[in-house]
């Protein structure tokens, strides 16, 4: 940042508020001070020195950044936003299998495609067998402006096509189908979350099965079930020592139980 100002004074808060907001990436910092110059709350005085003029609690840096990646993703051409759309859909990593059958396009088409956003926008990258998006925020700025029925609709779209592509293993890829089909509003998002629930459990993430359980409770509709994931959330919160949340979770499914037993 100072190399590229010259001679500047700003204090340490500063500079660990812009490093915390860009995640440390140069383009973002240097973009983001570009704005920042833009708009007056950084300037020269008349030794030539560049100061913040103001209070750094007033200073919105999430919008510059959220300025900055907007302007990378107007340089795209229309098929490339709708690629990266459904990839920021699919998750901060994406591989070109699922991208492929989401998106309906032929693999070398799509290749080429993420070949000219990775050299030419420098907006992801390729990594190993998968791609990921350079910065979380690029992502985070795509979903976000997806609108909620097509955003529902990707997520519902990439579970079926997980479901096609793992087949034969089909549980090791449950909090994935959890996820989708849960942001879908699919029913079918509570099976999938009760896997991943139980997988969860296995590995001693308690507060992680609980989180899940609870989520599937939403689209469950059967009293047994019901019952039983009430049950597995109160073993676990009393594992964790939430004994009061462990009683309510008891008592409901004492109260969802038809004959109260």
């Amino acid at each position: 940042m100072l190399s590229v100002l010259g001679n500047a004074s700003f204090g340490k808060d500063f500079f660990g508020k812009v490093h915390k907001e860009t995640g440390g990436t140069p383009f973002f910092i240097l973009e983001t001070v570009k704005l920042l110059v833009e708009e007056g709350a950084v300037v020269q005085d008349e030794a030539g020195t560049w100061k913040l003029v103001k209070e750094l609690d007033k200073l919105d840096l999430p919008t510059k950044v959220y300025d900055v990646v907007k302007r990378r993703l107007d340089r795209l051409m229309k098929g490339q936003r709708e690629t990266l759309e459904c990839a920021a859909v699919i998750g901060e990593e994406f591989s070109t299998d699922v991208l492929e059958k989401t998106t309906e396009t032929k693999k070398i088409a799509l290749l080429k495609n993420l070949s000219e956003i990775e050299k030419a926008h420098k907006l992801i990258h390729y990594l190993k067998d998968k791609y990921k998006f350079d910065h979380a925020k690029i992502r985070e700025v795509i979903y976000k402006d997806i609108g909620e029925e097509l955003r529902k609709e990707y997520h519902r779209i990439v579970g079926d096509t997980i479901v096609e592509l793992h087949a034969d293993n089909i549980d090791e890829v449950a909090a994935e189908l959890a996820h989708h089909y849960h942001e879908a509003g699919d029913e079918r998002a509570g099976v999938y979350l009760v896997k991943a629930g139980d997988r969860a459990m296995e590995r001693y993430a308690n507060e992680e099965a609980i989180h899940l359980y609870d989520n599937a409770l939403e689209t469950i509709k059967g009293t047994g079930e019901k019952i039983a994931i009430l049950e597995k959330m109160g073993d676990l919160r009393t594992l964790i020592g939430e004994y009061g949340k462990a009683i309510e979770n008891f008592l409901d499914a004492k109260e969802t139980a038809e004959d109260g037993e």
